[in-house]
């Protein structure tokens, strides 16, 4: 038997409050608190859904590689001349590594920012899924969604994406969720609304 004191722990831990309507989960209200690491995971998810994105990312990536090649190649063959300076070389090689670490970063200072000058944003946020459409609010704002307006909802490892364009949109976390019957929940009530505009995982969570 759980304790009342372990309850309440559980409580704390998942910030939640959970309502189904109906039998077949036909509205869903949870509430939860956000923190900055789940603003960045949901902005990185989003971000990198974009193939310019995802091309920038690999050219810098690329970058670093021939650099490093080059690097190396007088090591293997000392008679080789570099066909540029080695300080270009040496920058190259960063170029991946700073773009990989340094992109996350400075989305983490922005996201840092927003939340100091809204309020409402760190506080609890409340989500509303039903046939109709998705309601998010806190505590200054509301904002409702009808399902034709959301371009396509994305299960993630860790979070549901209810995107409104191709890189941005808002985001549910999947902890904020009590375990996979709640996880199923949403997806069957997602699935209904968004129909092939929901990119949805098999099961589990």
């Amino acid at each position: 038997m759980t304790s009342v004191a372990g309850r309440r722990n559980m409580a704390s831990k998942l910030a939640i409050a959970l309502s189904c309507g109906g039998e077949r989960g036909d509205a869903m209200t949870i509430t939860v608190t956000l923190t900055q690491w789940d603003y960045l995971r949901a902005t990185s998810a989003m971000k990198y859904r974009s193939a310019a994105m995802k091309f920038v990312s690999i050219f810098f990536l690329g970058v670093s590689l021939l650099a490093g090649v080059l690097l190396l190649l007088p090591l293997l063959k000392p008679e080789l001349e570099l066909p540029i300076d080695s300080w270009l070389l040496e920058l190259g090689l960063l170029a991946g590594p700073v773009f990989v670490l340094g992109t996350p970063l400075i989305w983490l200072l922005n996201i840092r920012s927003a939340l100091k000058s809204n309020p409402s944003a760190s506080g609890p946020q409340t989500y509303q899924l039903s046939e109709e459409g998705v309601r998010f609010s806190g505590g200054l704002y509301q904002t409702e969604l009808k399902w034709g307006a959301i371009t396509e909802v994305v299960e993630t490892r860790d979070d549901f994406l209810f995107l409104t364009s191709k890189r941005s949109g808002y985001f549910l976390p999947k902890r904020a969720l009590n375990g996979p019957e709640e996880v199923d929940g949403v997806r069957e009530i997602v699935r209904r609304g968004a129909g092939g505009r929901a990119v949805l995982q098999s099961g589990g969570v």
